[in-house]
């Protein structure tokens, strides 16, 4: 089994956690992203896919 996490699964789970916080506190959808985005570092091309999900 391999180990190593796919980056667009991060993705997926970032997405995840965003909209769930969005459900649970009806706050900005931007403040939202922003904080999500802030907690790890990602690479562009990631950023601009999460955006888009």
């Amino acid at each position: 089994m391999n180990k190593t996490i796919h980056p667009r699964r991060t993705a997926r789970e970032a997405v995840l956690q965003a909209l769930y916080a969005s459900a649970m506190t009806g706050e900005d959808r931007a403040k939202i992203l922003k904080d999500i985005l802030s907690r790890r570092s990602y690479e562009s091309n990631l950023i601009k896919y999460i955006t888009n999900l």
